[in-house]
């Protein structure tokens, strides 16, 4: 089954990347790629707020779904990901090498 297909190469448009050439994230603890959201939840004080209401704040958290260790994205969003190994490359792209 593809993933849908993103707009033609029209300048100003936005393509959307095939789904399999996407490098995953996984678990540094278990090499597990399926994770859980999860929410930390806290109270915003109303001298706080940027709309002088007290509220709730949600961070977003992802654990692994196997061992359950913490996972931040933001370590995975330094460099880009590398091609899986066994990506054959495609048309317009660098013929599968995944040679930096």
């Amino acid at each position: 089954m593809q993933g849908p297909k993103g707009p033609p190469n029209i300048p100003g448009s936005v393509a959307t990347p095939e789904w399999e050439k996407l490098g995953p994230i996984k678990c540094a603890n278990c090499d597990n790629a399926l994770f859980i959201k999860m929410f930390e939840m806290r109270v915003m004080p109303a001298i706080l707020s940027p709309t002088g209401s007290a509220g709730m704040a949600q961070v977003e958290h992802y654990v692994c779904g196997a061992c359950g260790q913490e996972t931040v994205l933001s370590d995975h969003m330094g460099s880009p990901p590398r091609a899986p190994d066994d990506y054959k490359g495609g048309s317009g792209g660098n013929g599968g090498s995944t040679k930096h």
